[in-house]
Formats: structure tokens, C-alpha cells, sequence
């Protein structure tokens, strides 16, 4: 992308910004649909959706399947708002019992296929749930070997 894109792409993000900062969009919100935004401001929304990137990249707000573009709450993931997304749920529970030193710092973690089971959900959502968990330096892969608690 160049300089000039990524300008026009942030000046559209600009005004959803300035509403999050100055709590007028308030998390949990949701935003207007792209193609109200793109109407609004007179653009496509493949360039509604390159600005929308950009506030998503820079956390202020998430893609909620089913429902559209949520303002994220910087703390919580969307509070109480109940829109938080299901790997974002099972990433919380995962993270309280991993602080909890359950399992243990350097014990492996269950199975995809465990998780897919005790949470009910799609392999995809077990995945996103231990990536962000692995951002976050509480778990290691070793490929071929599964996954573990990062020792403390």
C-alpha cells in the first residue's frame, strides 16, 4: 500500500476514531454497515473496509460474525456487551486457569481436538484462541509436538 492509499484510507478512519477517543461510540457498540459508511462518506467499501482495517489493527474495534464491526472496551474484549467472539471466550477462560497455575508452567495443554470437544466449537475457533494466547507469551508451540503452558 502506498503512503498516499494508507493517508486516504486513515482520513476515513479518522472521524469513527475521534468518536471511539471521545466516547460517543461506546464499547459494545456497533458500527453503521460498510455499505452505510461507504455511502456516508462517498467512497467504495473496499476503501470502507482498508479504514476499518486500520482501527481494527490499531484495537479499537473487532468484526463480530453475524453482527458487524463492534467498539472494542481497550480492558475487557467488549465488556459486558456479550458480542465478544467465541475464541475470544475461550482464550479468557484458557488465560484465567493458566494464571491459576492450572496446568502448570511447562505442562502440555489438551488437544485441538480436547478443546473442539469441551468448548463445542469449529477447530478454526481453537486455533484463533491458542494464537492469541501464544501472542501473548502463555503458550509455546512445538510443531509436531503440541502445545504448553510457558514456564514462568
Amino acid at each position: 500500500m502506498t503512503g498516499q492509499q494508507l493517508d486516504f484510507f486513515d482520513a476515513l478512519a479518522r472521524p469513527l476514531r475521534e468518536q471511539i477517543d471521545a466516547g460517543v461510540l461506546r464499547p459494545g457498540a456497533l458500527l453503521p454497515s460498510e455499505s452505510e459508511l461507504a455511502r456516508a462518506t462517498g467512497t467504495k467499501r473496499y476503501s470502507v473496509r482498508k479504514a476499518l482495517a486500520l482501527l481494527r489493527d490499531e484495537g479499537l474495534i473487532e468484526a463480530i460474525p453475524g453482527c458487524g464491526w463492534a467498539v472494542l472496551n481497550p480492558t475487557s474484549d467488549l465488556g459486558d456487551a456479550g458480542l465478544r467472539p467465541r475464541y475470544r471466550q475461550i482464550a479468557s477462560e484458557l488465560r484465567t486457569a493458566i494464571e491459576a497455575g492450572q496446568p502448570p508452567g511447562g505442562d502440555r495443554l489438551p488437544s485441538e481436538a480436547e478443546l473442539m470437544a469441551r468448548f463445542t466449537v469449529a477447530r478454526a475457533t481453537v486455533r484463533q484462541a491458542l494464537a492469541l494466547l501464544e501472542l501473548e507469551g502463555l503458550v509455546i508451540t512445538y510443531p509436531g509436538n503440541g502445545r504448553y503452558v510457558a514456564g514462568r
